[in-house]
């Protein structure tokens, strides 16, 4: 980067491009060979041929993460050694490596773009999440929003066609941004709210279940959640205990129920939503709104557009204090 600033504070760069750039290269297959035919004899692991090139396919020749692969394939075969790894034993480690040990290290690489090259970071979410129109349209306007990104080996360009070389960065900025998608279907729009509000009321009862028994004790925080429900719902539930009532297979607790009571008891939660009780109440009746709507009519762009703004500021706040 130290290169490509033409000026630093308001001064003249001294060395702006007056160095060369190079990119060290991702393995090749028989690169990727020597490294894993070597440190896995070491250890007691003779790989078939063909998981060579597959390694070198499956993780863009990236050699730290082709090792980290190969350390998860030694541990899940340790007390088997020596040992053969087949396509079989090849495929079970992938797939155990890619969702439970992948993002840590996906996160680390992309860490470099989110610090230093923040443009070609958001560029690359877009790819991700399948809208060439707006990946292409920035990428025609200026080679440099992708110079890094295939310099680091993230991505690969034929002709005019862009495509990740590493599907684990793919599926890892996927998975953190599948609700950025422009343009979605009436039925993916249907599909969010519903995958998003279902996600978010267990939250919700956690978060209301343990702080009233934390502030009045559970025989009184039992009272005050009885009074939340109808008198018909308080006879039909008057027996059970104050964890069963936040049970959904026990009692209709349903988001609306949780939106009045943190409304009535706004002294009890108000540290969670920063304070700010006209905010909570606006985003959490236009997100039960919005559910209503999906029911009976299509979704509109700019609807579905506030519906995530008001989601992720509630997601945000709920899954900040969960994680505390």
């Amino acid at each position: 980067m130290c290169i490509e600033q033409s000026s630093i504070l308001g001064k003249d760069n001294p060395i702006f491009h007056s160095i060369p750039i190079e990119y060290l290269p991702r393995f090749d297959v028989p690169q990727t060979r020597d490294m894993v035919r070597k440190l896995g004899r070491i250890i007691g692991l003779q790989f078939d041929e063909i998981i060579y090139s597959k390694l070198t396919e499956d993780y863009g020749g990236h050699p730290f993460l082709i090792r980290q692969v190969c350390s998860l394939i030694h541990k899940l075969n340790n007390q088997y050694l020596p040992f053969i790894v087949d396509r079989i034993t090849y495929e079970k480690a992938k797939n155990e490596f890619d969702k439970n040990h992948a993002p840590k290290y996906i996160e680390m690489m992309v860490d470099v773009l989110t610090e230093f090259y923040a443009d070609e970071y958001y560029l690359l979410e877009y790819l991700a999440i399948g809208d060439l129109n707006f990946f292409n349209q920035y990428a025609r306007e200026s080679t440099e929003y992708t110079n890094h990104l295939k310099g680091y080996g993230i991505i690969s360009q034929t002709r005019d066609e862009y495509d990740f070389k590493i599907d684990a960065v793919k599926q890892y900025l996927i998975q953190k941004n599948k609700y950025k998608k422009v343009n979605a279907s009436n039925e993916d729009m249907l599909n969010e709210i519903s995958q998003r509000r279902n996600a978010l009321e267990p939250k919700l009862r956690k978060i209301v279940r343990t702080q009233l028994k934390a502030k009045y004790g559970e025989n009184q925080a039992r009272e005050k959640l009885l009074v939340s429900f109808s008198k018909e719902e308080q006879k039909k539930y008057n027996h059970l205990a104050y964890k069963d009532l936040f049970d959904p297979n026990k009692v209709n607790i349903y988001f609306e129920v949780l939106r009045n009571i943190i409304k009535k008891e706004w002294s009890t939660f108000e540290h969670i939503f920063s304070r700010k009780q006209d905010k909570f109440n606006l985003k959490m009746e236009a997100i039960n709104k919005y559910r209503a709507d999906a029911h009976a009519k299509q979704m509109t762009q700019d609807k579905m557009g506030h519906f995530r703004d008001c989601m992720t500021w509630i997601e945000t706040h709920v899954n900040d204090f969960l994680e505390d």
